[in-house]
């Protein structure tokens, strides 16, 4: 039984190898760089990220996601970053590398950027898939996932922030996507053209201001369709108490997602702590024990988006 399910985890690696993890990430609505390039130094500072992301806990093989981001401001207008994702579902195993840049604008009111990530994907099984008891000698699907399968990706974004309150953007991944070498394996996609906006990753959001000061409430909703997941609606509130040192939220996702789930965190001078689970309203939940996802953060230096704010209202675009 437990080879058979084995079995199941493996195949639902190779069937899942087109996702883009954009539609993955549950704190997402924490860290918007992690789903939109043009997030990247829109709040100033330097912050480095390490976040990791556990899907159907207890199952066999399920899928494990670990990420490291760095974002920053490196002049008044210019932000930039990079990502570093691993991943690893069943015996598949996935790379992930990607460059972000940003370029932002301002005027009294209306604050936005615009973004562009470039990306090197490779995937590959690992040795355990070749001593399989379910392995046949020389099966030429195995042979051919065994070597690196690479692609290029390119993924273009805005972000924009109207008189401090209402925030809004969109990713749109797979703007541009190659094949970078003609290995042919079962369950990757070998048609890589995509059209414009096929793929997408819209939000809108709020921040209401409590008369009292003391906590502020950030209701969010999100529109994906990504690579790999179908069509998928997410509701989000976010809330920050005691000067923003703790942070708890709740997401429902309908669609492919349709799952509840909340999260706690905390944030000591410059350093972040956040945990959430997850939980699916699909029978294949009764097999798992949800998803638990941490991200861990460190601010280098003081948050600058006021100063440069007040910079770019000075030169208006």
């Amino acid at each position: 039984m437990r080879n058979l399910i084995l079995l199941f985890a493996f195949v639902l690696g190779l069937g899942s190898i087109s996702a883009q993890d954009r539609g993955l990430f549950t704190q997402y609505y924490l860290n918007y760089e992690l789903v939109n390039p043009a997030y990247s130094g829109f709040e100033g500072g330097h912050d480095l990220l390490f976040n990791y992301r556990n899907r159907w806990a207890t199952f066999p093989g399920n899928p494990k996601m670990y990420t490291f981001a760095y974002d920053g401001r490196v002049a008044d207008r210019i932000g930039i970053g990079a990502q570093v994702y691993g991943e690893n579902i069943g015996a598949l195993n996935r790379l992930r590398v990607q460059l972000q840049y940003a370029y932002l604008f301002g005027n009294e009111d209306f604050d936005f950027s615009l973004g562009l990530s470039t990306e090197y994907q490779q995937y590959n099984l690992d040795n355990s898939a070749l001593v399989s008891p379910f392995y046949e000698a020389v099966d030429p699907v195995i042979v051919a996932a065994s070597d690196n399968v690479t692609f290029f990706d390119a993924t273009l974004g805005f972000h924009g922030v109207y008189q401090e309150d209402l925030f809004f953007g969109i990713a749109i991944p797979s703007l541009i996507r190659a094949r970078l070498n003609d290995i042919e394996v079962a369950g990757v996609e070998q048609n890589v053209q995509s059209s414009f906006l096929e793929h997408y990753f819209v939000y809108l959001g709020y921040k209401f201001y409590m008369p009292n000061g003391d906590y502020h409430l950030e209701p969010s909703i999100a529109f994906k369709d990504v690579r790999g997941i179908d069509f998928q609606l997410d509701f989000n509130l976010k809330g920050l108490f005691l000067d923003e040192k703790l942070v708890g939220g709740l997401s429902y996702s309908t669609g492919a997602g349709n799952r509840l789930g909340f999260l706690v965190g905390t944030r000591i001078d410059n350093f972040q702590f956040t945990y959430s689970y997850d939980a699916s309203f699909l029978d294949f939940q009764e097999f798992n024990a949800g998803g638990h996802e941490f991200t861990i953060g460190v601010t280098l230096g003081q948050k600058t988006n006021e100063q440069t704010t007040e910079t770019m209202q000075t030169d208006k675009f």
